[in-house]
């Protein structure tokens, strides 16, 4: 006997890229980041190609956003002011 399923069109939902913790050693202006440890290795920031900000309280900013390039790829940082901590996520 064959029992028949509905079938359904729907798609899975993209996959949210994984945030990795890194140090950033040092900032261009006090603001800009100019270079960062991840995975043990220092890297060097060549341009920071765009800058943004993320709101999740109606007042308050809660992530400054940083697209960098760097001699070995294009990366995402994002600083979390509330925690005070850095993340990557590769582009």
């Amino acid at each position: 006997m064959f029992i028949s399923r509905p079938t359904t069109n729907t798609k899975p939902l993209p996959r949210q890229p994984r945030l990795q913790t890194v140090v950033v050693k040092s900032k261009r202006f006090g603001h800009f980041p100019k270079s960062f440890m991840w995975r043990g290795k220092l890297h060097q920031v060549e341009a920071v190609e765009r800058c943004w900000t993320v709101k999740r309280d109606r007042d308050k900013t809660s992530l400054y956003c940083f697209r960098v390039r760097t001699p070995s790829g294009t990366y995402i940082l994002q600083q979390d002011l509330l925690k005070q901590k850095w993340y990557l996520r590769k582009k």
